[in-house]
């Protein structure tokens, strides 16, 4: 665990770059944009470029096939290669092409925003916006496939250099976290 530490220190001084990953109602964009502040970086997230570019909202761009969405995320990706001084927030599926996690470790240090999935549920179960979101009758049947999308991507996420737990803390506080890291 040390050597993994101090090459994501390293890589972070070298970039000096924040990415922050995990999955839908974590708060990546709220602390993106803290943390941003307090270092007075550059503040990005990949939904609202993506939407900036395709002038169109994320859910309108899933009609087109994720395939096409995740083809837009790895070519945003690829655009950010030079990158420095920046917080990156990214959509909570970025990371379930491979190609998309290598190319967000060559960025900078990634850390992975975990909260437990009840909380994340009560965070959005009624936000109808989110594509991947079910919508059924059964706020049941929406619950399990919220959970199964969690966990199909949890392993990928839990490759990010550094692991940052939420429960009650404020965004403010999650930020602070990150930087005594």
């Amino acid at each position: 665990m040390k050597l993994k530490f101090e090459q994501a220190k390293n890589k972070q001084a070298k970039n000096k770059n924040f990415v922050l990953v995990g999955f839908m109602g974590v708060g990546k964009t709220t602390i993106a944009a803290i943390l941003g502040k307090k270092l007075a970086y550059k503040i990005l997230d990949s939904d609202a470029e993506i939407e900036r570019l395709e002038q169109t909202s994320i859910a309108e761009i899933f009609k087109k096939g994720e395939s096409f969405f995740r083809d837009l995320e790895t070519k945003f990706l690829l655009g950010l290669q030079n990158l420095e001084n920046t917080v990156l927030s990214v959509g909570g599926g970025i990371i379930e092409r491979e190609k998309n996690l290598t190319l967000l470790q060559k960025i900078g240090a990634i850390f992975f925003l975990e909260m437990p999935l009840d909380l994340l549920w009560q965070r959005i179960k009624e936000d109808k916006t989110r594509p991947k979101i079910t919508q059924s009758e059964s706020e049941a049947q929406n619950f399990l496939a919220f959970k199964n999308l969690y966990q199909s991507r949890l392993s990928q996420y839990q490759k990010a250099d550094f692991t940052i737990s939420i429960n009650t803390e404020t965004p403010e506080q999650v930020a602070d976290k990150i930087l005594t890291i």
